[in-house]
């Protein structure tokens, strides 16, 4: 659901804007609404932008996981666990 929300009303543009525009987005919602699944889709949509440097900074490997590699659903973003 959440691939078709990012895919719809023009939310890769927007999220681009924001990237490019240098702005913020803050996700904010109860345990278990989606706010992990939503960054890594955002992550990954950000990171189609060959134009853009995504890297995702992961102080508690919930985003991009906790193994040698980074969870397949940020895509081509960068995996930063600190």
């Amino acid at each position: 659901a959440l691939q078709g929300l990012v895919r719809t009303m023009a939310w890769p543009t927007f999220l681009t804007d924001l990237a490019r525009e240098k702005r913020s987005l803050v996700l904010i919602g109860k345990p278990g609404v989606g706010k992990t699944t939503a960054l890594r889709e955002i992550a990954r949509s950000l990171a189609d932008d060959r134009s853009l440097n995504v890297v995702v900074v992961d102080k508690t490997c919930e985003i991009a996981g906790d193994g040698d590699a980074p969870h397949p659903a940020i895509g081509r973003a960068r995996w930063m666990p600190v």
